[in-house]
């Protein structure tokens, strides 16, 4: 399976009027990644959706770079954080595909 993403950093881009309603656009510096629609009844949450979306590319980094800093940590820290771990290893993987 094909793991690599558009590369960020991703941005919403602008709002694109279509049929009453409006298209967020989630953007790459090559092209748009994705589009949010949001609907009249819940701009909030269409807002809310299209930012953590363009937030992906950096929260995958985030993570990665708390894996590999819990891996070469040292064992007690690991046993410590060993719960936090395992949840950002499954958010990794499941971003990544191969959950």
């Amino acid at each position: 399976m094909n793991t690599t993403h558009t590369p960020g950093p991703w941005i919403v881009a602008r709002i694109i009027p279509q049929d009453g309603d409006f298209i967020r656009q989630v953007k790459a510096e090559d092209g748009p990644v994705c589009f949010v629609h949001d609907l009249s009844d819940c701009q909030q949450e269409a807002k809310a959706n299209a930012r953590l979306i363009a937030a992906a590319p950096d929260l995958l980094a985030a993570c990665k770079r708390i894996s590999k800093a819990l891996r070469n940590a040292p064992h007690e820290t690991q046993n410590a954080y060993q719960g936090i771990w395992t949840d950002i290893d499954a958010a990794i993987a499941q971003a990544e595909g191969t959950a």
